[in-house]
């Protein structure tokens, strides 16, 4: 998977899979692996798991839309609304 996030218009990040370990359920498998070892570990039904992000966090000024593109094929937009 690959995204490129623009702000404003403007380009700020892009990133692949590969930048999350290879794929971010490899850090899932890790965190149920960790959490089984401790007592009444492990996830449960309901558990809500975020794996983070694959480029860093950009500030969205009000009035400003961010937009992600996943894979040349799959957009995602927001607009922080205006003050």
């Amino acid at each position: 998977m690959s995204v490129r996030i623009a702000v404003g218009g403007r380009e700020v990040g892009h990133a692949t899979g590969a930048a999350a370990g290879g794929h971010p359920l490899l850090g899932v498998a890790w965190l149920c692996e960790q959490l089984a070892r401790r007592e009444n570990g492990g996830l449960r039904a309901g558990d809500l798991v975020i794996t983070g992000g694959l480029t860093a966090a950009f500030a969205l000024e009000p009035g400003v839309t961010a937009e992600a593109v996943f894979d040349r094929d799959t957009t995602v937009s927001v607009t922080r609304a205006a003050v």
